[in-house]
C-alpha cells in the first residue's frame, strides 16, 4: 500500500500540490468512498498456482480407487476441500513460515496414488506392549486389535462406518471449524519479505491437500470419566511410488476427543512400508492432520514418533525423497492437560505445524520435542500456544541435534500469553548440538507476553558439546569417541525419558544411538 492510499483509508486526506489541483477538474470523492476503494485494493481474491490446480483436477486419481464415497460426509467435505486447495499455492521461502524450509522440488515433482498393493507391513520393531494397536498403509486402516473395539470407555470408529449417525456429523463439523480457525490464524500471522503484510497464506496448502486426498479418518473418542489404561498405539505405514521420479501421496488423519474428566494416552508411530530406500523406487509425500479436543479436566498423554526411511539424499531432486508435512491442532477447556512428547528421527524433510490453544482457566501444557538431522535431512518444528484464560501452565522443551555438514533443523515457537492469561506460569527453552562445522540451525523462539502478572522465561542454546565435559569424561579413562557418544545419548535423554511407554522410550533411544554411532 502506498502512504497516499494508507493516508486514505485512515481518513487523513492527501495534500494535492497545487499545480495538480489547477488540472483536477474532477470532483472530490467522500472520504468513506475513497477507504473502501483503497480497502478492494488491498484485499484481492488469493489464487492458486498451477500445482495446486493441477492437483486439484486429480484428485480422485490421487485418492485411489477404494476412497471412501459413502454419506458420512466425507465425499463433501473433500469436495469443498478441493476448491479451497484452487485457491492456495506452494508455499516459497519468501514466505515466512517457510523461509527455511524450501519445497519448491514439489513442482517439478509428479504425485501419484499409493501402489495399488503395497505388501505387508512389518510392525513388531513399533509394537508396544499390552497397547490398542491400530494399523494404516496409505491413510487406510488394514489390521486392528480386538481389543480396541472392546475397551470400555473408548471408540475406535472410521468414519466411513459412521454412515449419516450424529457423531459423523459432529466430527465433520469438527473438521471444518479446525479448517476455519487455522485459516484464521494464518492470515492474521501472515507476513512477507520486510515484515510485510501478504495476502493469501500458502501456509494451509498441505492440511487442504491431506483433506483433499482423505481416503478416511479414524476418530478416537473417550467418554466422560473414562480413565482408559491401555495406551493406543497408531501406526501408520507409507509405501513409496513404485517410478523413481514420483511420489506417491499419503493422507492419514486421526480426530481425537477426550470427555469431561477423561484420560487416555495415545501414541502415533509413522513409519515407512521400506525400511531402506531401495535406489530403484520413488519416494513419498505423507500429509498427515491431528485434530485434539479436550473438554474440562480432560488429560491427553500423546506421543508422537517419526521415523521413516531417509530416502534419497539428493538436496535437489525430488526422486527418491520421504517428505512428511505434519499438522495438529489441540483445543484445551477448562483444567484439561496435553503433554506432547515427539521424536524426528527419518525423512528427507519433515516438518510440523503444532497450534494449542488454551480455551479455559488453569488449563496445562507440556510440550517437549526433540529431533536428529543427519546427512542431507531437514527437520522443521513451528509451534504456537496461545493463552488466553488465568491460571494457566505451559512449558516447551525443544532439542535438536545436527549430525552432518548438510543436516538442518529449524525450529520456530511462538507461546502468547495475552492480557487475560494472568497469574500464568509460561517456560520455553530450546538446545542445539551443531556437531560439524558447516552444520545449520535456524532458531528463533518467541514469547509473547501481554499480560502483567505472570511467571515467564526462555532461553536459547546453540553450540557444539562442552570440551570440558569430554575432558572430565576421558579423566576417568573413557576414550574420546566414547565420551562424545555419552555426551549426545544424555543430551537427548531428556526428552526420551518423557516418552509414554518404556518400549516406546527403549526403541527411540535405540534408534538415536544407531543415528549418532559415527558422530
Amino acid at each position: 500500500m502506498t502512504p497516499a492510499m494508507a493516508a486514505l483509508e485512515c481518513g487523513k486526506g492527501v495534500r494535492v500540490p497545487p499545480v495538480h489541483a489547477a488540472l483536477s477538474t474532477r470532483p472530490r470523492r467522500p472520504r468513506s468512498a475513497c477507504r473502501a476503494a483503497v480497502t478492494a485494493v488491498a484485499a484481492p481474491t488469493p489464487t492458486g498456482d498451477d500445482w495446486s490446480t493441477s492437483l486439484a483436477s486429480r484428485l480422485n486419481e490421487l485418492r485411489g480407487p477404494d476412497s471412501v464415497t459413502d454419506g458420512s460426509g466425507l465425499a463433501g467435505f473433500r469436495e469443498v476441500a478441493v476448491e479451497k486447495l484452487q485457491t492456495q499455492r506452494l508455499p516459497t521461502t519468501r514466505d515466512e513460515p517457510f523461509r527455511f524450509t524450501d519445497v519448491a522440488f514439489l513442482k517439478e515433482t509428479q504425485l501419484v496414488a499409493p501402489p495399488a498393493e503395497p505388501g505387508a507391513v512389518d510392525t513388531e520393531p513399533v509394537a508396544i506392549d499390552g497397547a490398542l494397536e491400530i494399523l494404516f498403509v496409505d491413510g487406510k486402516i488394514v489390521a486392528s486389535s480386538a481389543a480396541a473395539a472392546g475397551t470400555a470407555g473408548l471408540s475406535v470408529q472410521m468414519l466411513s462406518e459412521m454412515g449419516d449417525s450424529d457423531t459423523a456429523t459432529s466430527v465433520i463439523e469438527m473438521m471444518k471449524e479446525a479448517a476455519i480457525q487455522a485459516e484464521q490464524d494464518a492470515a492474521s500471522n501472515t507476513t512477507g519479505p520486510r515484515g510485510k503484510r501478504v495476502v493469501g497464506s500458502a501456509e494451509e496448502v498441505f492440511a487442504s491437500l491431506n483433506a483433499a486426498a482423505l481416503r478416511d479418518v479414524v476418530v478416537l473418542m473417550v467418554d466422560e470419566g473414562a480413565q482408559i489404561e491401555q495406551p493406543v498405539h497408531l501406526v501408520y505405514a507409507t509405501s513409496a511410488s513404485n517410478d523413481e521420479g514420483a511420489l506417491s501421496l499419503s493422507a492419514p488423519r486421526c480426530v481425537v476427543t477426550v470427555g469431561e474428566g477423561g484420560q487416555m494416552t495415545l501414541v502415533e508411530s509413522f513409519v515407512s512400508l521400506d525400511k531402506e530406500w531401495k535406489g530403484t523406487n520413488g519416494g513419498y509425500l505423507c500429509t498427515s492432520v491431528g485434530l485434539v479436543s479436550l473438554a474440562d479436566n480432560a488429560k491427553l498423554d500423546h506421543a508422537i514418533i517419526q521415523t521413516h526411511n531417509k530416502g534419497a539424499t539428493d538436496k535437489k531432486a525430488a526422486a527418491g525423497k520421504t517428505v512428511h508435512l505434519r499438522r495438529t491442532q489441540v483445543n484445551q477447556a477448562r483444567a484439561s492437560s496435553y503433554k506432547v512428547t515427539e521424536a524426528d528421527i527419518g525423512a528427507s524433510l519433515s516438518r510440523h505445524d503444532l497450534r494449542i490453544k488454551q480455551l479455559g482457566p488453569e488449563t496445562s501444557t507440556q510440550i517437549n520435542t526433540f529431533t536428529i538431522s543427519g546427512d542431507s535431512q531437514l527437520h522443521d518444528l513451528h509451534s504456537c500456544l496461545v493463552l488466553d484464560h488465568p491460571d494457566g501452565f505451559c512449558e516447551q522443551k525443544h532439542k535438536c541435534i545436527v549430525s552432518s555438514a548438510s543436516g538442518r533443523g529449524v525450529f520456530d515457537g511462538n507461546i502468547q500469553v495475552n492480557k487475560a492469561a494472568q497469574q500464568t506460569d509460561a517456560g520455553q527453552l530450546t538446545r542445539t548440538l551443531l556437531l560439524e562445522p558447516q552444520a545449520t540451525i535456524n532458531v528463533r523462539p518467541n514469547l509473547q507476553i501481554i499480560a502483567d502478572n505472570v511467571k515467564c522465561a526462555h532461553g536459547a542454546t546453540v553450540c557444539d558439546l562442552d570440551e570440558e565435559e569430554v575432558f572430565y569424561l576421558m579423566s576417568r579413562g573413557i576414550k574420546r569417541e566414547d565420551a562424545r557418544k555419552t555426551l549426545i545419548v544424555s543430551f537427548a535423554a531428556d526428552i526420551i525419558k518423557e516418552l509414554p511407554a518404556e518400549d516406546v522410550r527403549e526403541r527411540v533411544s535405540s534408534i538415536v544411538r544407531s543415528e549418532l554411532a559415527d558422530a
